[in-house]
């Protein structure tokens, strides 16, 4: 590099390439550089006009110079800190009364005093025999689990890291809220599915008699579904929502999506193997409830919102960990006899190939000049895994599942590229992730589908005829829309009380309002 070039990188408070990008400056004079480090949260600890920073293409196009950007976040209450903290007290006091191991795997007494017995007896082979049983069902469900925690918290959370100001928060925030509805998910679920059916003990204290809630490898898989719920919803209001709103949407919406699969699995009993209905619509258009609550101006158009090259190649990974591992969790609900998870996977793996051809040649219709988006590529590229959770288990044929894939592949596309801007000049709906292309629309898909392959003859033992079955999946349809919009909206107006804190017009996706992040300018020489 000759002497009349320099070289220099900037990374302004997670601005990505523009922030970072390589300016080379011809024929201009070498000038001396320092590298210098200053909080973005704490503006106060350094002189902003005297730090000898380049704006970032992001500052000229605002208008704003460095000093403006970090002096614009209020300072923070203690109110984030606090909410955790007392959240976390609940959940250990209502774990201590409610919650034990599941004693028919771990201690069972009759077993473990068996194990004291002659080696050569049948009491001692029959402990030994249970023992092996139980690490055998530990051994093959858990791998189910395994999958579905890494897209819980790797697919989603990379793949939300798209934007190119609100990376840390997108991943970071998706990993706080995964802890925390897994812990609040196995006591809704408990209290909806186990406390009912819990049969009291005379003999046992009054304090063994409350802890009716049983962990086990599938409980932990559905707390693990219930944090899928709430981060798709959490995508409809990513970066225009605080953590604290966002705890208390959290709150309310597992109560929900409980009541509604309490309906629609012990009610209605429909098939939904692979949650098209429980857990992706209802976390969708719950979301979207949300989001239409929270919605204010600066949320459409706001120059911050968007991604750069290094972030969505980051959001890439996610899509790829969730492409991968998207038929174990359409298939992870299936029981050790179920031949349906079989058909699960089978049918989830050939619906996400055609998802994939049709994205792509989708994407290259819609957009201007035959290009790829990328947009499209993170997020559409999915849609066949969505769209076959309903029908996962059914024998829809391979032909059948490819198309059902290749269908909600355009569906996800256009719903990116022509209905979510529709749907935000129409009813002033921001819908960040567009949970409603990804998630809604090939959930609903997909529950029509199945509700074609019952009217077609198929039904499970539940019910008498195919009609019926499908009567009862267009019934959990309507359920589902219904009570995730109501609750939703009910959670919205909830989420706009004053008491909670609030982001500012300025704090829209920007990482700076919640991290501790730092400015640098680092000039190279030769």
């Amino acid at each position: 590099m000759s002497k009349n070039k320099v070289q220099g990188v900037q990374a302004l408070a997670g601005f990505g390439l523009e922030g970072a990008a390589v300016i080379n400056e011809e024929e201009k004079k070498p000038k001396q550089s320092t590298v210098v480090t200053v909080s973005a949260t704490n503006p106060a600890q350094e002189n902003a006009s005297e730090i000898n920073l380049r704006q970032s293409n992001f500052l000229q196009q605002a208008g704003l110079q460095p000093s403006d950007y970090l002096g614009r976040f209020k300072e923070n209450s203690w109110q984030f800190c606090s909410t955790l903290v007392v959240f976390q007290i609940i959940f250990i006091i209502l774990f201590a009364i409610f919650v034990d191991y599941d004693s028919h795997i771990y201690k069972d007494s009759k077993y473990i005093s068996k194990l004291t017995a002659d080696p050569a007896s049948q009491e001692y082979k029959d402990a030994i025999q249970f023992f092996k049983d139980a690490d055998h069902h530990l051994v093959r469900d858990y791998a189910w689990f395994q999958d579905v925690h890494v897209m819980i918290i790797v697919g989603f959370g990379f793949l939300m890291t798209f934007l190119k100001r609100y990376s840390w928060s997108s991943l970071g925030f998706n990993f706080l809220f995964s802890a925390f509805a897994i812990q609040w998910g196995m006591l809704v679920q408990g209290w909806f599915f186990e406390t009912s059916k819990h049969q009291v003990n005379i003999a046992a204290s009054h304090w063994e008699n409350l802890k009716s809630i049983h962990i086990n490898i599938h409980a932990m898989m559905e707390a693990e579904f219930s944090a899928g719920v709430c981060l798709i919803s959490f995508g409809a209001v990513l970066g225009v929502a605080s953590p604290v709103q966002l705890l208390i949407m959290i709150l309310f919406e597992m109560v929900f999506y409980k009541l509604n699969a309490w309906i629609l699995l012990d009610i209605y009993n429909v098939a939904d193997i692979g949650g098209s209905m429980v857990i992706h619509a209802f976390g969708a258009y719950f979301g979207l409830a949300v989001a239409r609550c929270l919605f204010k101006k600066g949320h459409i158009d706001n120059p911050a919102e968007g991604g750069e090259y290094h972030s969505d190649i980051f959001s890439l990974v996610g899509t790829v960990f969730l492409w991968m591992f998207w038929p174990s969790f359409n298939s992870m609900p299936g029981g050790d006899d179920d031949p349906g998870r079989y058909l699960a996977v089978m049918n989830t793996y050939l619906a996400l190939a055609g998802a994939c051809m049709m994205t792509y040649a989708t994407s290259i219709w819609c957009t201007p000049n035959r290009r790829i988006t990328m947009e499209h590529v993170q997020n559409a590229t999915l849609a066949g895994g969505v769209a076959m959770g309903s029908a996962a288990s059914m024998p829809v044929t391979p032909f059948g599942a490819i198309i059902i894939g290749a269908i909600a592949g355009i569906l996800s596309t256009c719903g990116y590229s022509f209905i979510k801007p529709a749907l935000a000049n129409a009813i002033n709906l921001h819908d960040t992730c567009g949970v409603h292309n990804l998630h809604g629309m090939p959930a609903v898909m997909g529950a029509i589908a199945s509700v074609i392959r019952c009217a077609a003859g198929y039904y499970t033992s539940d019910h008498a005829s195919g009609t019926e079955m499908a009567n009862f999946q267009l019934a959990g349809l309507a359920t589902t829309l219904g009570i995730s919009l109501v609750g939703g909206t009910i959670t919205g107006f909830m989420m706009n009380i004053p008491l909670w804190e609030q982001l500012e017009l300025e704090e829209y996706f920007e990482d700076g309002k919640y991290w501790e992040m730092e400015v640098y300018q680092v000039p190279q020489e030769e």
